[in-house]
């Protein structure tokens, strides 16, 4: 028994040393001036994932509330907010970024698409659909800037007074 403990003991040692010599860089050099040594085969490793970042600001953008005036035409107006949000994109890879409107919070029951968006600093808008809708694409930045404007229907006789919330979520995807 003691026979079998010692040789599964060296058996280990060797398996260890092993696997230690074989992650190693080694040299030497002797001289009696200046010795230099230099090992070959020594690196450093890295995997760099795919990187994405979005910065909206501002988070919370007051629209422009239509006012006796505004319907000097008619029952109905629109207002534009140019250029409300900045969107910063950050990325080492190509990229899309989408934007997804849900339900107004309203004193009724507002149409999503009563609300609209741009990213030329005006016309065209693009009315909200309730789904994911592509706003640009990009490559890898380190900060590309989207400016999104807001175009607003109002009507007399449906838009009662009150506050108006549409939520807006904005998505970055790698590509």
């Amino acid at each position: 028994m003691r026979s079998v403990r010692i040789a599964s003991f060296a058996v280990a040692a060797l398996v260890m040393g092993a696997s230690s010599a074989a992650a190693q860089a080694t040299c030497g050099a002797t001289s009696a001036t200046t010795a230099t040594c230099s090992p070959a085969g020594t690196q450093v490793t890295v995997t760099v994932q795919r990187i994405v970042r979005i910065v909206v600001t501002p988070t919370s953008a007051a629209l422009s509330a239509p006012v006796d005036a505004d319907f000097t035409a008619g029952g109905t107006t629109s207002k534009d907010d140019i250029d409300l949000q900045a969107i910063v994109i950050r990325a080492n890879v190509n990229w899309s970024l989408t934007a997804t409107a849900s339900a107004w919070t309203a004193p009724y029951a507002k149409p999503i698409g009563d609300a609209a968006f741009s990213t030329t600093s005006g016309a065209p808008f693009t009315a909200f659909s309730g789904s994911a809708q592509a706003l640009t694409t990009g490559t890898a930045t380190a900060a590309t800037t989207v400016n999104l404007s807001y175009r607003v229907n109002w009507a007399l006789a449906t838009d009662v007074p009150g506050s108006y919330t549409l939520p807006v979520s904005f998505t970055v995807s790698s590509t």
